[in-house]
């Protein structure tokens, strides 16, 4: 009896077994030679995994980093050494790849998707436009499509000047005009400045009635607050101030020894300087009357630190940032009786590393005409300026650093975006 529960244990344990091995061996991996790419990928394009035994009806799926969905692909090819897949347009981040072949399911490994940039497409710009009344009018303005569009509003006076405009992330536009008249009473020429803003949600617009619009010669914005540089006729300081919507002003920073020079007045290529909570940089020109000196202004908005650095040559200076990296545009007058110019382009992570390199920097391209007012514009992910003395516009690409073909005869007085 002993003897034939043995037998009988002998044979369960070996039964058992058995199944235990037959089960490891349908769930072994089907592919060999796996290779998953560890670059970074683009979503909306193809994906190649390299692999021997991938059959010809399986089913690829990628789940989200931290998601439990599920997200079907369209296997594209499956040769005897790789598959081929298309990944969804609005992939970001990493996914699991999800392998189900012979009715089993396998993780492959993962991959990582960045969104894919389409240059070119759409834009958030808007420019500065006369009307057939001399007026100027902001108007929507598609750059690559060379098209004016939707008029937003009119300046009502002929004889005013806009000296700088902005908008916040929340369809805002902030914009700082001189109005330039002789007083009869005083026999004097008078210079009018006043900020006004406008809601793009309200239709609706108003002077900020600011005490201290008479020394702002920059506005600049990180997309929440309005900001301004001020500087008083005398005095080697520069402060950055935020402006309420009511025109009250915080003083944040006061940046000293910038100028170094006596002034008539300060001002901006475009009226603007760019910043992003960290830092902010402006191209800064110094009207002394009978010349002009031109300084590349960063500064620190979190502590009174500044950077700078002078032109030893009719340069003009404008300032954007894409993603992590800053561009400084160079613009330099070659021949300016015959309005020769040229700019040189370069790239920097910081104020650090944009000073370190001043004495010493290499361009990251070369433009053989002018390139001043620049701006950024997130939907075409292009940077515009202003060419040809104002009358053109440029497109470049901060994605290889390249241009489109000019656009003439624009009819903008200047270039602004309005954040989507």
């Amino acid at each position: 009896m002993k003897k034939l529960l043995f037998i009988f244990v002998l044979v369960a344990a070996f039964v058992a077994c058995s199944d235990d091995d037959n089960g490891g061996d349908d769930k072994k991996m089907p592919i060999e030679n796996l290779v998953i790419p560890t670059g970074m990928q683009t979503a909306g394009e193809n994906v190649i995994l390299a692999g021997n035994g991938f059959a010809k009806n399986c089913k690829i799926q990628l789940r989200a980093d931290g998601s439990e969905t599920l997200v079907d692909v369209a296997v594209t090819s499956v040769t005897e050494g790789s598959l081929t897949f298309t990944s969804p347009e609005n992939a970001e981040g990493k996914y699991m790849v999800i392998l189900t072949q012979g009715g089993k399911t396998y993780e492959l490994g993962e991959v990582t998707f960045e969104t894919k940039i389409v240059v070119g497409e759409g834009s958030s710009a808007y420019g500065l436009v006369y009307d057939e009344d001399d007026n100027l009018a902001i108007c929507a303005v598609d750059v690559t499509g060379k098209a004016l569009g939707e008029v937003l509003f009119t300046l009502d006076n002929p004889d005013l000047q806009v000296d700088g405009i902005v908008a916040d992330n929340h369809g805002k536009i902030y914009y700082k005009t001189i109005l330039v008249y002789y007083d009869e009473e005083t026999k004097t020429m008078v210079n009018e400045h006043a900020v006004y803003y406008y809601d793009t949600k309200t239709r609706q617009g108003d002077n900020l009635d600011w005490a201290n619009a008479e020394k702002c010669f920059s506005l600049g914005t990180d997309g929440e607050k309005l900001y301004a540089l001020i500087a008083d006729k005398g005095t080697d300081n520069i402060s950055l101030v935020s402006v309420s919507s009511t025109g009250s002003e915080t003083v944040l920073h006061t940046y000293s020894n910038i100028i170094g020079l006596s002034f008539n007045r300060l001002y901006t290529i475009g009226g603007t300087f760019v910043c992003d909570g960290n830092y902010g940089f402006c191209g800064l020109r110094i009207d002394q009357g009978s010349e002009i000196s031109n300084c590349g202004f960063g500064f620190s908005m979190t502590q009174d630190e500044v950077a700078k650095k002078y032109s030893n040559q009719s340069a003009v200076y404008s300032y954007q940032k894409v993603g992590d990296t800053w561009y400084e545009f160079n613009c330099v007058a070659v021949d300016e009786d015959e309005g020769v110019y040229e700019t040189s382009v370069f790239s920097f992570t910081d104020a650090a590393s944009w000073e370190s390199v001043k004495n010493n920097p290499t361009p990251v391209t070369k433009l053989d005409y002018d390139f001043t007012y620049a701006v950024y514009d997130a939907v075409s992910h292009l940077i515009y300026g202003m060419s040809d003395e104002g009358y053109s516009i440029v497109s470049f690409n901060p994605q290889d650093n390249s241009v489109f073909a000019k656009w003439v005869e624009t009819g903008c007085d200047g270039l602004f975006v309005i954040p989507e």
